[in-house]
């Protein structure tokens, strides 16, 4: 599906939240199964 503006502007204002820290593990999180949810 096409992505909608406002998703994406939802996607990158999630992301400009995150502090460095915070960003690096949720990303390990979400692409690493032997990294505890």
């Amino acid at each position: 599906p096409a992505e909608t503006p406002q998703a994406a502007a939802t996607v990158r204002d999630y992301v400009a939240g995150m502090t460095d820290r915070y960003a690096l593990d949720e990303f390990s999180r979400l692409t690493d199964p032997s990294v505890p949810a």
